[in-house]
This record gives C-alpha cells, structure tokens and sequence, in this order.
C-alpha cells in the first residue's frame, strides 16, 4: 500500500493551521487562568501587578471565605436539587413532545407544532409572566426555577429532527411484537438517541445551574435563593471592608480575588460533569448540519 507523500504547500499549510489553533487555544485559556491565579494570589502579590502568571504564593482564603458563607450550604443545596430535577423535568418533557411530534397520525399535530413556534417568536413579557406566577402562588417558591421551563422550543425542533432520522423499521418491528409507545420510546428511541440526550441534558444542567435571573425575579426570600444568587451577591459587592470585618487574616482579602474565587466555584461542577459527556457532545452538536 503506498501513500502520496504531502506537496510543500500541505505542509505549510498544516503548520499554519497548528500555530492558529494552537494560538486561539491560548488565547481561550489565558482569561480562565488569570482567575484562577487571581483566586489565589495573596494580599502582597496581587498589589505588585494586574497580570501575574505564575505566582510566588498563594493562599486559599477566598474561597475559605466563601465556604464559610452563611448560607453557602443551604443554596448549594437548592442548586443541586433545582438543576438535577430541571434537567430532567426538562429534558423528559422537550423529548416526549419532539416524538409526539413525529408521528404524523397525531391528532392536531400541525397546530401542536404552531403553537410550539409561535411561542418562539412571541412572549407576554416580564410583567405577565411575574402575574402568572403571582397567580399560580409560585412567588418565594423554588418550583418556579423549575417548572416553567418544561420545554425549550428551539431545542424540541433539534432533537425532532434527529428522532426523524432514526431507521423507522425498529419501530414497526417492535410494534409488530406487540410494544407500545412508552416501550417504543424507551427502549428504542432513547438508546439510539444517547449523544442529544448526553447533549441537550449538559446544556439544560448548566443554564439550571446558571439560572439567576428568575430567582432573583421571583424569590425575595434570601433562604430560598440558589447558588449562583449567593456568589452573584458577592460578585456585585463594593464594600470590601464589610466582607473583610467577620475575617481574620484580612491582609489576605481582596476583593478582586473573592470575585475570582466565586467565578471558579460557579463553573466547578460543570467542569467536572463535561469530560463524562464529551464523548457525545460533538456528535450531539452537529445534529442540525446537513446530511450527506
């Protein structure tokens, strides 16, 4: 077997295309280390300089500071619980309408489906989605971090596509012999559909993990407030002096690196989920290109 050796130009080309992404990779890895050094450097380091990328010292009293936050344990608690029961609530509901959807024997499935999109282009806006939760008693309820987002539209439309991609012969097969939807569901279409299930739940995981907005909308209750409200608290804090009076070793204390510290412990558990999924992401993201 022989194999055509690569002009000059391929080579120069591969070279060039190394040092491009090599040089984009760095530049997506510079900010993220600047906050992780800068979540560690010490009172006498980080007033010496702005940008310091290998420090002398370091010192973990941010996110001591942070750990020992007053309600740190409690909104870590109702981040766990909104993000694994949104994820599922989400992910359960996007995919049982996008294979409703599929079966053209639905009734009303054309105007399911414009219902769907329309709500994709139109909204009733903050002040009537806050009445409507006024309404259902969900104002200070951590319910309301997690039940109206039962369905995200655009992604229903994805995981749609991809469903009606899936060979149509297992299906007829497994209701020849006698299953039902919900067993056609389960164990056919899910087990074939692993990487935008793997995909779409890591995408679902994170914006419930992120999701200040409508706490902070909605929950005035302090107590009931998730994680990301807590650190967000700490992020938008000016009064340094106030976060350094309950702390002993204040020469340490920054603001900046507390700020710092609060942004890595944000995105931890996401960095630990994502190297579990990685192997279907790629796969998962590409289910909107065009078929060959």
């Amino acid at each position: 077997m022989s194999f055509k050796r690569k002009s000059l130009g391929d080579n120069i080309f591969d070279i060039v295309n190394t040092v491009i992404l090599i040089l984009i990779g760095l530049s997506m890895l510079a900010p993220f280390w600047h906050v992780v050094v800068r979540s560690v450097l010490p009172y006498d380091e980080a007033i010496k300089s702005s940008f310091v990328l290998f420090p002398k010292k370091t010192t973990f009293e941010a996110y001591k500071y942070i750990l020992r936050s007053e309600r740190f344990v409690s909104s870590l608690g109702i981040s766990f619980i909104v993000t694994v029961t949104g994820t599922v609530y989400q992910l359960a509901m996007t995919t049982f309408a996008a294979f409703a959807l599929t079966k053209k024997t639905l009734p009303g499935r054309k105007l399911f489906f414009t219902m769907f999109i329309v709500t994709m282009f139109f909204n009733g806006g903050l002040i009537a989605n806050y009445l409507l939760m006024r309404g259902l008693k969900m104002i200070n309820n951590v319910l309301v971090l997690i039940l109206p987002f039962g369905i995200s539209c655009y992604n229903m439309l994805i995981i749609k596509s991809f469903f009606e991609g899936l060979p149509s012969d297992m299906e007829e097969s497994a209701r020849i012999d006698g299953a039902d939807t919900f067993r056609v569901f389960f164990s056919i279409i899910l087990p074939l559909s692993i990487p935008v299930v793997a995909t779409f739940a890591l995408f679902f995981a994170v914006d419930r993990w992120n999701g200040w907005y409508n706490a902070m909308i909605y929950i005035n209750d302090k107590s009931k407030w998730p994680f990301v409200m807590v650190l967000r608290e700490i992020l938008i804090s000016n009064d340094t002096e106030s976060m350094q009076s309950n702390y002993v070793n204040q020469e340490y204390m920054v603001g900046d690196s507390i700020k710092m510290a609060a942004v890595i412990v944000s995105i931890f558990p996401v960095m630990i989920i994502y190297p579990f999924i990685q192997k279907y992401f790629v796969k998962g993201v590409t289910l909107g290109a065009v078929k060959g």
